[in-house]
């Protein structure tokens, strides 16, 4: 969870989770601060399109969207 808010922070993401509440908590403990946060419900297309995002616990993710529980995934970042 570090590692993604520190690349959040960097690249500027969106950070979609569960908890807004908890993750910020976590952001601030670990000293980063100033990240947009939102959660599940929050997500739209008004708010991410055409933004990057990063996401806390993907299988969390894509059991909320897709009641599938997700096994393995692959991503290239260039």
């Amino acid at each position: 969870t570090r590692r993604m808010l520190e690349e959040a922070k960097k690249s500027g993401a969106i950070v979609v989770c569960k908890n807004v509440s908890a993750m910020r908590r976590k952001s601030d403990n670990y000293g980063l601060f100033g990240i947009e946060f939102i959660s599940y419900e929050e997500m739209n297309d008004d708010n991410i399109c055409g933004k990057k995002i990063a996401i806390d616990e993907i299988g969390d993710f894509f059991e909320h969207f897709f009641g599938a529980e997700l096994d393995s995934f692959t991503m290239t970042s260039d």
